[in-house]
């Protein structure tokens, strides 16, 4: 459980960072699943408390619990095994509801095939975000493959910014459907099965 509620910390972390930063990265709305790609290169700060955690808390299981190294590989597997389940699922949820660029640039090409300085877009979010933009040469395709970032500027900002909107959008929803299923946990916690740990609680 405290696994499951560690996956919801990370994915709320990549949330808020989305929302906050993906503008600053227009090429990622071109890329197939956006949100996933984005989830996959914003790791390192996750990756890093993951380390130190598993770290101190194994430390902690041998030297002062004085657990057997086999209860302590069961316990850590049990921490993967939750945050997984959880990551997994909610990736499903954005693999299926987010778009990318091709979902809306179809109709939109139609009407204005490329972008010149002559046609700029009425607004994009904030006006000063146009030049926010942070460059990037490459990003992580896969655990096991680097990708050279292609350029977004013959996009209209527009279509990107839809893309941005509809995934904030869904993510917001997800953010929702999260809150209710915590006041519904609670709503029956006079039952043992569903008490929840303080370490997941505080997470």
């Amino acid at each position: 459980m405290f696994g499951f509620s560690l996956g919801g910390f990370i994915l709320a972390f990549n949330l808020y960072t989305y929302i906050l930063h993906g503008f600053r990265f227009p090429f990622i709305a071109t890329l197939n699943r956006p949100f996933v790609k984005f989830c996959l290169n914003n790791f390192m700060l996750p990756a890093l408390y993951l380390a130190v955690y598993i770290y101190c808390s194994v430390s902690f299981q041998i030297n002062q619990e004085l657990l057997p190294v086999k209860n302590v590989f069961y316990n850590i597997g049990g921490l993967f095994i939750g945050m997984l389940l959880f990551l997994i699922l909610s990736l499903l949820y954005f693999k299926f509801t987010n778009k990318n660029i091709g979902s809306f640039s179809k109709t939109e090409n139609d009407k204005n095939p490329i972008q010149s300085n002559l046609t700029k877009p009425k607004s994009w979010l904030l006006k000063d975000k146009k030049s926010s933009d942070w460059r990037v040469e490459t990003y992580m395709v896969h655990w096991l493959k680097i990708g050279l970032a292609r350029t977004s500027k013959h996009y209209h900002r527009n279509i990107l910014e839809k893309v941005f909107s509809q995934n904030h959008v869904n993510a917001s929803f997800f953010e929702l459907g999260v809150l209710v299923s915590f006041i519904v946990i609670g709503s029956f916690r006079e039952n043992t099965w569903f008490l929840i740990p303080a370490a997941a609680s505080v997470t």
